[in-house]
């Protein structure tokens, strides 16, 4: 999700998510609450445990602006076992 008014995409830099992106992928997750779009929590200890600390993480990038500030991420991970997606275990 790239925000309405967010820098030019030439500057746009994508790195591995970690702690100090925590805040910005909250409120990130909390517009899309806002408007409707997601259910799911959007608190930082939902955010952290599913994203940035997921032990079955393969993969989280955020897209930050110029200003280092999260337009948003994408997370790639194992699915377990009853996971609320359906995904086959893997």
């Amino acid at each position: 999700m790239i925000c309405k008014g967010t820098a030019a995409m030439t500057d746009i830099r994508y790195v591995a998510a970690a702690p100090a992106h925590l805040d910005g992928m909250c409120a990130m997750l909390q517009r899309l609450r806002d408007d409707g779009v997601r259910t799911r929590p959007a608190d930082p200890a939902f955010v952290n445990d599913n994203y940035i600390a997921n032990p079955d993480r393969i993969a989280c990038t955020v897209a930050l602006d110029g200003a280092g500030q999260v337009l948003g991420f994408q997370s790639l991970s194992r699915a377990r076992a009853g996971n609320p997606w359906d995904t086959p275990v893997g």
